[in-house]
């Protein structure tokens, strides 16, 4: 940020070092408009013309990204829910897939039952 800063001012010292060498009145004609004033006004005017124009394009492209980021924050937001919910299921099915394998309280166990079990863990 700070290297284009330096080369901005850099190139606005080389204007402006241009337009006082070039004092001299000039024939400006515009469309319908013609009118006779120093290059230093005309060469002045015209980068501030370029300046607005880079700014106002600069402008739209911030808010353009402005909008997109917004959008893209709002489905990460979607997506986090939509994981947290199936993982959500997913623990649930887990649990219950373990109950069914699990042999109730008051049934019996015998000792093949619970060799099963334990080759399966």
């Amino acid at each position: 940020m700070q290297i284009h800063f330096i080369l901005l001012l850099a190139f606005a010292l080389m204007i402006a070092a241009f337009a006082l060498q070039n004092t001299m009145i000039v024939a400006v004609n515009f469309l319908l408009w013609q009118t006779n004033t120093s290059l230093v006004i005309v060469i002045l005017v015209s980068m501030a013309a370029g300046a607005i124009m880079v700014f106002s394009a600069d402008l739209t492209n911030k808010h353009n990204l402005k909008k997109e980021r917004k959008e893209l924050r709002q489905q990460l937001a979607e997506l986090t829910k939509t994981k947290e919910e199936l993982q959500k299921a997913f623990d649930e099915s887990k649990k219950a897939e373990t109950m069914e394998k699990t042999p109730a309280a008051d049934e019996p166990v015998d000792k093949i039952t619970i060799a099963q079990n334990n080759n399966h863990d």
